[in-house]
């Protein structure tokens, strides 16, 4: 048998309702973590679901066991100083963490390279489609930010609540910027914020506003003053023509708020004007 083929997805009927499970053909038995998993939150999902998820945990897996040599599961434990096991969950998520940029080479490698390290100026040819790829990472994100909420508590430390909840908010950041600097990487290979689909059709990838076009972005939107008229504002009109300077401005001070802040697009128009401490110059703008 393979060490690739470890651990496979096998279907089951749970109350008359298909799902999939991470079995170890080593034991005939399921993965516990995986399983916990499914038990916690995929049991009423549809099984595509959760099949698309395990398959990406199945494949975590199988890398685990071909470089460390044995199951993660196996990793969440640990002898003590009287050669009993014990629970070490944390120094398992540490070295997920440190294992995930060479998963995600592993996955990007059609599964046949186990920290492979390739040259940056001639990066081999991808054997998995780019979105493939970041559903596979999102997948196994998604597994292990499980695994923290679950296991930061006091119940399996020795953390107080602040730490736990300072513990809890560096792993989710820290899970989430490695896959970003994982997806980031692979993604220099073609150095277009396009992925294809099956079907030919180009789909923009989720990234960042470069500088250049956030300058952009505020040269349109900056308001025109009694000085300078901006021909590149698109609210040039306004039933009102006395509103059409406060609509710029409230238009504009929206973007800056997007841009800086970050909100989303609910949280930005459920702003009112005794949202902020000083009362806007736009707020008498009409609708």
């Amino acid at each position: 048998m393979s060490v690739k083929e470890r651990f496979q997805l096998k279907k089951f009927s749970y109350h008359g309702q298909l799902s999939v499970v991470v079995i170890d053909s080593g034991s005939d038995l399921p993965a516990l973590l995986p399983l916990l998993y499914l038990h916690s939150w995929g049991l009423s999902k549809a099984i595509n679901t959760v099949k698309q998820h395990l398959v990406s945990v199945c494949q975590w897996y199988n890398y685990w066991h071909e470089k460390h040599q044995k199951s993660f599961d196996e990793a969440i434990f640990d002898n003590n100083l009287t050669r009993i096991r014990e629970l070490v969950p944390l120094l398992a998520l540490d070295s997920a963490l440190i294992d995930y940029s060479g998963f995600a080479t592993y996955v990007d490698s059609g599964r046949n390279q186990v920290d492979a390290n390739w040259n940056e100026d001639l990066p081999p040819e991808p054997a998995i489609a780019d979105a493939t790829r970041d559903v596979r990472l999102g997948c196994v994100t998604q597994f292990l930010l499980f695994l923290a909420r679950r296991y930061v508590s006091s119940r399996y430390t020795q953390l107080n609540s602040r730490e736990q909840r300072t513990t809890l908010d560096s792993y989710r950041f820290r899970l989430h910027a490695t896959r970003r600097e994982a997806c980031g990487r692979l993604n220099t290979r073609s150095g277009k914020p396009f992925s294809k689909q099956a079907q030919g059709q180009l789909v923009a990838r989720e990234r960042s506003l470069t500088t250049e076009e956030v300058l952009a972005i505020t040269s349109c939107s900056r308001p025109s003053t009694s000085r300078t008229l901006n021909a590149l504002n698109p609210w040039q009109k306004h039933v009102d023509r006395s509103q059409v300077a406060a609509v710029q401005i409230r238009n504009h001070l929206m973007i800056r708020l997007l841009l800086h802040y970050g909100l989303r697009l609910g949280e930005l128009l459920l702003l009112r004007v005794k949202s902020l401490g000083n009362p806007p110059i736009f707020s008498g703008v009409q609708k």
